[in-house]
């Protein structure tokens, strides 16, 4: 399977002297790959890709500074009951 989408983060800071939000919208996908072993189990890995972003404090207000590709594997189970 191959899937594409949107990656929305929210993100809060606190300094003690000074916090707010900082919002970032971007493009992501995955692919993954099950195997069936019987009707009701199926098994597999998948991997997420989106582009993510590195944040840094500027001029009294967090702000991103650069991109980064975040890569995330999970295994995935499906019993079906």
């Amino acid at each position: 399977m191959i899937g594409i989408g949107s990656a929305y983060s929210l993100y809060h800071w606190d300094l003690g002297y000074n916090k707010g939000t900082l919002t970032d919208f971007n493009v992501g996908g995955g692919m993954g790959l099950n195997l069936r072993f019987s009707n009701d189990f199926r098994a597999g890995i998948n991997v997420l890709f989106t582009n993510g972003f590195v944040a840094d404090y500027q001029a009294d207000d967090m702000r991103v500074v650069r991109r980064k590709l975040l890569v995330m594997p999970a295994l995935t189970f499906d019993i079906l009951l």
